[in-house]
């Protein structure tokens, strides 16, 4: 039997979440990164592979958006009414942090040979991260009572055969340790290449898109205790030829109860072909894209490894000052009572992962209506696979005004899922609002811009007041920056 009275409980615990969403941050800087309607050369090759052709002789360009983050503070009340603790509930204090990931979210080249034009990209894709750590300290008072049996091999001077029944009683106080840590993350790269032509009036493009998908997650926790220096033990003889009347200390060693940890990887390569058509008109500009996904297969690995406790652990006497009255079947005087080890349950396994992905199709649109010094755009479209085990779509518009600089203003909406043995494994749907303005220097192409985005607002205006916590850090907006070069 083992009774456990919580005194004292500390806890503490963070968690952290990270996203970024290039393809939003990148139409702060130019609509056509996302609307097929309105690229104009590598300014829009990904979506639009015809909008190389507005390239001039060459061109290089990149864009960067740096990294904010906001963070609050807060607590909840746990309820552990029927846990053995002399309190009805503890505080479990939590430190949110959620950042937009910044990092280099374009970087493209691009060339022109005669009527043809030619560009080569990399791209950041979406990102996502979750992750947590945790610590709690119990202070406890425990009692702890098991049968055991005295034999020569725990008391030396017992004599060889002589078996002795007894009950054992450990009370006193100590502590337990839990530790967790866990992490799961969406990441993907693309790289992108273009190849364009104007004919009849009309400009035309082909594509290739390569995007490697990296999915992976770990978690790891271990409970330790030690319920050290028990103060008082008491042996009580089960048999009635015996009298155990010798004075026990009693320890229970630090031990790690139960550990567990789990690594799971999935990652594979996408791969896509995208045509695309564009026509300036006086008052219209209409463009469009059609993707066709090849098939694929995410493969990876899983494994995981646990231990628990299996029965209560055996026991070692420290008995140099005990006396054993072989006559009289009496055992006097000090010793120690040690438990060491509890005897383990103990699992490990690895098992090989392959999840394979059909063909899909995706179309996407993009028209924008030229009013003097105003443009209104709109655009949207998707890709998925018919089971929906892949889906992306993005929605949205802009509005431009023409003035000695041009400031255009964007909203979207963007989705990116994953679905895998039925478990969804996705970023997060994301609604971005963003302006910006680009001017040139001579062959210097200079492009600014901020924007929010819904999970950073979230987490700076929403979460901290529904949770009632505290700010410790907060930004809202995003800055993005672009830099082409015309030679």
């Amino acid at each position: 039997m083992i009774i456990i009275l919580f005194l004292q409980i500390g806890m503490a615990t963070d968690f952290r979440m990270e996203f970024s969403y290039p393809m939003i941050n990148l139409a702060t800087l130019a609509p056509g990164f996302i609307n097929p309607g309105e690229g104009k050369g590598l300014a829009g090759m990904v979506m639009n592979p015809a909008s190389i052709n507005d390239l001039g002789k060459g061109e290089v360009f990149l864009a960067f958006s740096p990294s904010i983050s906001s963070s609050f503070n807060s607590s909840f009340t746990i309820p552990i009414e029927g846990l053995g603790s002399i309190s009805d509930s503890i505080i479990l204090p939590v430190d949110f942090t959620f950042r937009d990931h910044g990092h280099l979210d374009f970087v493209g080249m691009g060339l022109r040979r005669e009527e043809w034009a030619f560009g080569l990209a990399f791209i950041r894709g979406d990102y996502l991260r979750l992750a947590s750590n945790g610590e709690a300290r119990l202070e406890a008072h425990h009692e702890i009572e098991f049968d055991d049996t005295l034999t020569h091999e725990l008391i030396e001077s017992l004599p060889a055969g002589e078996e002795i029944p007894v009950r054992i009683s450990l009370s006193g106080s100590g502590a337990a340790g839990v530790i967790f840590s866990g992490y799961g993350q969406l990441q993907s790269q693309g790289i992108a290449l273009a190849g364009g032509v104007h004919e009849a009036g009309l400009d035309l493009g082909l594509g290739l898109q390569v995007e490697p998908i990296r999915v992976e997650a770990h978690l790891d926790g271990n409970l330790s205790g030690g319920l050290d220096a028990a103060a008082q033990t008491k042996v009580s003889s089960e048999a009635t030829e015996w009298r155990v009347d010798a004075q026990f200390d009693g320890e229970v060693y630090e031990d790690s109860l139960i550990f567990g940890t789990l690594d799971c990887l999935l990652k594979g390569i996408m791969v896509r072909f995208v045509t695309g058509i564009k026509k300036n008109f006086r008052f219209l500009d209409i463009g469009g894209c059609y993707q066709y996904l090849l098939p694929t297969t995410l493969k990876g690995h899983l494994d995981y490894y646990y231990q628990y406790p299996e029965d209560l652990p055996t026991i070692d006497i420290e008995g140099e000052s005990l006396h054993v009255d072989t006559v009289n079947h009496r055992i006097t005087g000090k010793g120690r009572i040690v438990i060491r080890k509890f005897p383990k349950i103990k699992e490990r396994e690895h098992r090989e992962l392959s999840h394979s992905f059909p063909h899909a199709h995706g179309l996407f649109l993009g028209v924008g209506l030229k009013l003097h010094i105003l443009k209104l755009a709109l655009f949207g479209g998707t890709i998925q696979i018919p089971d929906r085990s892949y889906l992306r779509t993005i929605l949205g518009a802009n509005l431009s005004l023409k003035i000695f600089i041009p400031i255009e203003g964007t909203i979207v909406y963007s989705y990116q899922g994953i679905t895998v043995e039925d478990i969804p494994i996705t970023s997060l749907p994301v609604v971005g609002i963003n302006v910006g303005t680009n001017f040139k220097i001579r062959n210097l192409h200079i492009y600014l811009g901020g924007g929010v985005n819904t999970t950073q607002g979230a987490a700076t205006l929403i979460l901290p007041e529904m949770m009632e916590g505290k700010k410790t850090r907060e930004n809202l907006v995003g800055v993005r920056f672009g830099l082409g070069y015309e030679f």
